[in-house]
Formats: C-alpha cells, sequence, structure tokens
C-alpha cells in the first residue's frame, strides 16, 4: 500500500511540475519586449517613458483620440516589457518620449507589432539671420528646418517685416544633417528669394549658422 501510495505521489508531483512548467510558458507568452535605440547610433534609449494608449474615434470630430491607460519605462539596455494584450490589439497605441528627444510621435498603432523604436535627439541651431540686399515691399522671412528621417520639420519662424540682423535659437535635430529652408516672401505670397542649407547639427549643445539674405 506504502508503495502504491508513493507511485501516486510521484505521478502527482510530475502532473504538478508539467502543469507549473505550462503555466511559467503561458506567462512568458503573455510579454512582449520592445527596444528603443538612438537614431544613428543604434545606442539604447533607457529611463524612456513608454505610454500605452487607448485609441478611440470622437463621433463629434470623427478624429482619433486617445487616453492614457498605463506608463511603463525602458531599462538600461533600451527594452521595455509590454503586455501582449496591448501588443496584439488595434484599439491600444503607444508613445515613447524622453527629456532631450523627440517623442515617437503619438497615438502610434501597436497592431503591425513593431518591436523596435528610434528616438532622435532634440539639438539647437542658433540662426544668425543677415540682411544683404535690398527689397522694395515689406517682405516675409519664412524658414522651416527638417531633419533627415520623412515627416520631421519644424516651423520655427515667420516675421513682418524682415529682420534687418537678428539671432534666434530653435530646435532641431541633433546628431544628423539638418536642412534649413528659407524663403524671402511679398505678402501676397510671391517669393522673392530663398535658400536651402544642410548643417550637421551636434548631439549635444547648441550648432550655429548664418543665413544672408
Amino acid at each position: 500500500m506504502n508503495q502504491i501510495i508513493g507511485v501516486l505521489f510521484s505521478i502527482a508531483l510530475f502532473d504538478c511540475c508539467i502543469s507549473c512548467k505550462k503555466d511559467n510558458q503561458q506567462v512568458s507568452q503573455q510579454i512582449v519586449n520592445i527596444h528603443v535605440e538612438e537614431y544613428k547610433s543604434h545606442a539604447p534609449v533607457p529611463d524612456a517613458h513608454v505610454d500605452i494608449l487607448v485609441i478611440s474615434t470622437d463621433i463629434f470630430c470623427a478624429c482619433a483620440v486617445s487616453s492614457l491607460v498605463e506608463t511603463l519605462q525602458t531599462d538600461a539596455d533600451g527594452i521595455c516589457p509590454i503586455p501582449e494584450s496591448y501588443f496584439n490589439s488595434s484599439i491600444y497605441g503607444i508613445s515613447i518620449t524622453k527629456n532631450n528627444f523627440w517623442p515617437s510621435g503619438s497615438d502610434l498603432l501597436i497592431s503591425n507589432k513593431p518591436t523596435s523604436y528610434e528616438l532622435q535627439r532634440k539639438g539647437q541651431l542658433r540662426v544668425h539671420l543677415i540682411k544683404s540686399n535690398s527689397y522694395t515691399d515689406s517682405p516675409i522671412f519664412y524658414l522651416n528646418c527638417s531633419g533627415e528621417l520623412p515627416g520631421t520639420t519644424i516651423t520655427p519662424f515667420l516675421a513682418i517685416p524682415l529682420p534687418t540682423d537678428s539671432t534666434f535659437t530653435m530646435d532641431a535635430y541633433g546628431g544628423q544633417t539638418n536642412q534649413v529652408s528659407w524663403k524671402i516672401m511679398t505678402i501676397l505670397g510671391d517669393s522673392l528669394t530663398g535658400g536651402i542649407n544642410p548643417i550637421d547639427v551636434l548631439a549635444t549643445g547648441i550648432t550655429d549658422m548664418e543665413i544672408r539674405y
């Protein structure tokens, strides 16, 4: 009888181990690791905030709106584990932010299952404008700055009348080549002159540039 009880106990213990192993496998399958790294350098971005958002449609404006569900954080290797239930559902989105970096973009849907994200550093440009031509009208100075990735454009400066000699500081995309586009236009919108100035913006600190118009 003792032998039978021992055999039954061994079988029960074995079944318990198998069940625990299955449970552990199921737990591990419920987590998806996403990787956040810096654009170009591919260095991991630690301590980045990973916001999980619920995406819905506003019936009044027919536009997407989001509400925060949970905020997670990347570790020293730029890795953030997120629940698979968030990852696989199209109603959830993700937004990644960190100081001195441009955000990943709001309401990125996770339904496409991306597991890697790149953050661009936020650099600064100190632009010196020097007037070297005469303009008969009261022209408008228009400027924008684009990074290397599509859709990265900043429009920081629009002035009437045109400044004669001035300096201002603007945000840019750090650690990469920026294209600074500028135009001189009339009040009616006719283009008088313009140009595109490529400049390598430092990953940290301020980069100086000069525009003669």
